[in-house]
């Protein structure tokens, strides 16, 4: 089996390229990113092996994209592209999320877009349903709404396998520090002030990589009886406080109690999925504890920052 990966140099990609290589050593991974929201060093070791190929490149660049597609011949393609940048948002999610939906169309691959839980309505007290009210709040995450509902779309337009995972709360080695819990982790090594929101008991179920890549191992393996855009939510089960996951990391980094400083709360600062249906279609739950893997990704996060001492 042949899978392209989209993306693939971040936080999502490279974890999975990781699991797929070690589980699979078969297969052939095809991964394409334009490193420009990655760290190039996370293909160090994936480059070592034989079935893994790197392109440098940008999902936005149709001929590339189509070259790729003939060149490798995918049998699923996992679009995990993520960006920060709103022109570049605008572009990936749009135009570069159509031509990898119209290569996959051409030849009869399946498809698999990472979306997110940001793009539903926040701030609301129920678990929100994969019918809930889509309201992104900032422009980068409608953009990403964008390719969430035109994968649906196509997929229905063009008779086309697809998947649409909306995810919320993920954590786990090689993330980016742009997102809450590794932010957390650098704050408390650094021995800098670190400002709760509000009184700190907003939740968070929190999700391990692994988990997420588990169910994506399960979603590259399966026969879907239709051809039409699935969507799921997908989330962890641990509910936490963002005080006790702070109090959390600094015991365990044996870090003190002071540094937590408490700001006025930010708005629209929560929203909860609900995971019933990805486990109802694909028997799919998150297995993981929350505090063992808390400890593993401090620990990861530590020997990153000991090496970029050392140099």
């Amino acid at each position: 089996m042949t899978i392209f990966i989209a993306g693939g140099a971040g936080f999502i990609g490279t974890n999975l390229s990781h699991h797929l290589l070690k589980k699979y050593p078969k297969y052939e991974l095809v991964v394409m990113d334009n490193l420009s929201s990655s760290v190039g060093n996370n293909l160090v070791d994936l480059k070592r092996h034989r079935q893994f190929q790197f392109i440098e490149g940008d999902v936005c660049n149709a001929k590339l994209v189509t070259k790729v597609f003939q060149q490798y011949s995918p049998q699923i393609v996992i679009n995990t592209s993520h960006t920060q940048d709103l022109t570049q948002a605008i572009r990936t999610y749009g135009l570069g999320n159509f031509e990898l939906l119209r290569n996959t169309a051409a030849t009869a691959a399946r498809f698999i877009l990472v979306s997110s839980g940001k793009i539903y309505a926040h701030h609301t007290d129920h678990l929100q349903d994969e019918n809930s009210t889509l309201h992104p709040i900032t422009t980068i995450t409608a953009a990403l709404a964008g390719a969430d509902l035109m994968t649906t779309a196509f997929a229905t337009e063009h008779q086309i396998s697809a998947d649409v995972l909306r995810i919320a709360n993920l954590f786990g080695p090689h993330q980016s520090t742009h997102h809450l819990l590794p932010r957390l982790i650098r704050l408390a090594l650094n021995n800098q002030d670190i400002p709760i929101h509000g009184d700190g008991t907003q939740t968070r179920r929190w999700l391990h990589i692994q988990d997420l890549i588990n169910l994506l191992d399960l979603l590259i393996h399966a026969r879907p009886k239709t051809f039409a855009g699935r969507v799921f939510n997908v989330t962890g089960e641990q509910e936490v406080s963002i005080l006790e996951t702070v109090e959390l990391i600094l015991t365990m980094l044996d870090k003190p109690k002071d540094l937590i400083s408490f700001a006025p709360e930010a708005p629209f600062s929560t929203y909860r999925l609900d995971n019933s249906h990805v486990h109802e279609a694909t028997g799919w739950t998150p297995t993981g504890e929350f505090k063992p893997l808390l400890a593993s990704t401090i620990q990861w996060y530590t020997q990153m920052q000991l090496q970029k001492l050392d140099k």
